[in-house]
């Protein structure tokens, strides 16, 4: 173990500090993993992305076929004995976009090399990277694995881990807390440096002035905010307060949650629903949500399935994972009755292949009816061959009546 080490070349080393200060900005923020989650438009964000792709089944495919299989029931229904496929996405995803790289140790079978479950691995236990003979391996609980043995899904980046958004991002999400403690504070009645002028005909040194002071901060301030606050004669109080539109909290709010948006690649109508969006319609919102940051993220994930859990032979031989994205593009009723019907009526698709996207039994429970001049596409040439047949056999016993 000891030469092992001796040959290790640090790849590079994950970020993996639990929190960093934003003394730079308010030495009251702290960004830490609970903290991130408390920012109510990225974990908005994060969980409708996780949540979208965790409903997503990845099944194993041949060609145009789904494959029912061992391999195919581990990544489709059961990674392992404890969880569900939804869960164990979903807690990859979290970790992809909370911090930066999700990982899960492929378990094989030692003398055959099947997979026999995929287990989730804590992201802390991780800590870097290192390439021994051109052969990439990570440090797991100081145990080099390799990068075979793993998946590894990566939120952006170019190494072998993603990007940290506590590390990356920080100054940004801090900003985005600090915002938010601001605007708290300035709803409670802290939002100003002056809460109020009390003017006096009487003329007060300084040390009334103070020992005044004092005593009103003593017992109309704080948890004694709501008392009723009796003056004598001669003291007049006036209010200052600023209005949230005058603090410009609103506006900066909205920054901040575009700020968000732009992180997690993410349209701002999903981590902001108040928002309006440029589409008309669910379908077109659910297009481009899919376009802009689902599709890249399947993409990885298909990639990753495949060349870590299938041979060089098997894939050679055209198997491969395919995120089925039919649910998440599927719009409104009669959306899809439109887009069914065109497809039926090109003979792109039969009506048991729309039962079958529509979750419904193959079978046709009682009488159906479709439109008496729709014919099999397979006797199209022999319809229209003894059609032109007949036409001619017509036209010509006319011609041969006339000539009579």
């Amino acid at each position: 173990m000891a030469l092992f080490d001796n040959l290790l070349t640090s790849f590079k080393t994950a970020m993996k500090a639990d929190m960093y200060s934003m003394n730079a900005i308010s030495n009251e923020v702290v960004l830490t993993d609970s903290s991130i989650k408390s920012i109510t438009a990225y974990t908005t964000g994060v969980n409708s992305i996780a949540n979208s792709i965790a409903s997503i089944p990845f099944k194993l495919r041949k060609g145009n076929e789904a494959l029912d299989s061992g391999l195919s029931f581990i990544v489709k229904e059961k990674p392992n004995q404890y969880q569900t496929a939804y869960d164990f996405k979903r807690v990859m995803l979290n970790d992809m976009l909370y911090r930066g790289t999700a990982f899960a140790f492929i378990k094989r079978d030692i003398n055959s090399g099947e997979v026999l479950a995929l287990m989730h691995i804590d992201y802390s236990k991780v800590t870097e990277a290192k390439i021994v003979d051109g052969e990439l391996y990570y440090m797991v609980n100081n145990v080099p694995v390799s990068n075979d043995d793993l998946l590894v899904f990566k939120n952006s980046g170019t190494g072998a881990f993603g990007l940290d958004p506590l590390s990356v991002f920080a100054e940004t999400l801090g900003i985005t807390l600090s915002s938010t403690r601001y605007t708290k504070r300035a709803f409670e009645g802290d939002g100003s440096n002056i809460k109020g002028v009390i003017t006096s005909t009487h003329k007060l040194n300084e040390n009334q002035k103070k020992e005044f002071r004092d005593s009103i901060q003593a017992n109309y301030t704080g948890s004694n905010s709501k008392s009723l606050l009796v003056l004598d004669g001669g003291f007049d109080f006036k209010p200052v307060s600023l209005t949230p539109d005058q603090l410009k909290l609103i506006e900066t709010r909205n920054i901040q949650v575009a700020e968000v948006a732009r992180i997690l690649n993410v349209p701002i109508y999903i981590v902001a629903s108040e928002t309006p969006s440029n589409y008309n319609s669910i379908e077109g919102q659910q297009l481009d949500f899919y376009k802009r940051t689902l599709s890249p993220i399947i993409y990885m994930m298909e990639a990753e399935l495949k060349h870590k859990l299938l041979t060089r032979t098997e894939i050679k031989d055209s198997l491969y994972f395919k995120g089925s994205i039919e649910s998440l593009l599927r719009g409104d009723s009669k959306s899809r009755a439109d887009f069914y019907r065109e497809l039926f009526y090109l003979g792109a698709i039969s009506p048991e292949e729309i039962r079958a996207l529509e979750d419904m039994d193959i079978d046709v429970n009682g009488d159906s009816y479709i439109q008496a001049n729709l014919i099999p596409s397979n006797l199209i040439k022999d319809f229209y061959d003894s059609k032109i047949a007949l036409d001619y056999s017509k036209a010509k016993s006319e011609n041969n009546t006339n000539n009579e």
